[in-house]
């Protein structure tokens, strides 16, 4: 009898040593919207879809999500983890800890489901041609923020939604239409390497052509 039972538990071991594992997967499903839909969602920079989105994470594995849509500001979420409840299981065998933790099962996104209001990129122009407090805050803060990542990918194209993005802000705030904004833009990109200097050279531009 005592054989018996000793082989039962020698069985019961490998299924035991990683119970978050085997019964939560490593993947987990995540839902993310947006007000309005549309926006491209980045998960540590890398872009995965555009809400409504739907799909499955490796567990513990991405830190922060950007939704990201033209004429919209940027909206940034920290994905939170926890303990899976599946793992109090594993206080029953020893080694079962390491096993999730290198496989990153022992850990679960939380909340599964994500949703976030989009806020409209808007202002308006004084006469004088300079930009209204607030837009140039939006505006600043925009090009302190992507620049750099603005200025690679127009390394090869600059048809990207952060281009878009810093198009709206300036045709917005200087009554541009897209097309002069966007040469603008372009222009004032080719010309510097720092993101204070841009915004200079922005200036220059605009000013010039008023």
């Amino acid at each position: 009898m005592r054989s018996t039972t000793f082989l039962f538990g020698l069985l019961l071991i490998p299924l035991l040593s990683s119970c978050a594992s085997i019964f939560s997967g490593m993947d987990q499903k995540m839902t993310f919207k947006s007000e309005p839909d549309g926006a491209t969602v980045y998960f540590d920079g890398l872009a995965m879809g555009t809400t409504p989105l739907q799909l499955l994470l490796r567990r513990d594995e991405f830190k922060e999500v950007r939704f990201s849509k033209p004429g919209y500001r940027d909206e940034i979420i920290q994905l939170n983890t926890r303990i899976d409840k599946i793992v109090i299981l594993n206080t029953i065998v020893t080694s079962a800890h390491t096993t999730d933790a290198m496989t990153g099962a022992m850990f679960e996104y939380y909340p599964n489901a994500h949703f976030v209001n989009l806020q409209k990129i808007s202002g308006k122009s004084r006469k004088t041609g300079r930009l209204d407090r607030q837009l140039d805050n939006d505006l600043k803060q925009y090009v302190m923020t992507y620049y750099n990542v603005i200025k690679q990918q127009c390394q090869s194209r600059c048809d990207n939604a952060h281009m878009d993005t810093l198009v709206t802000l300036i045709s917005d705030g200087y009554k541009k239409d897209r097309g002069s904004a966007r040469q603008l833009a372009i222009q004032a990109l080719h010309k510097t390497t720092e993101p204070v200097d841009y915004l200079r050279q922005l200036e220059v531009n605009i000013m010039s052509r008023s």
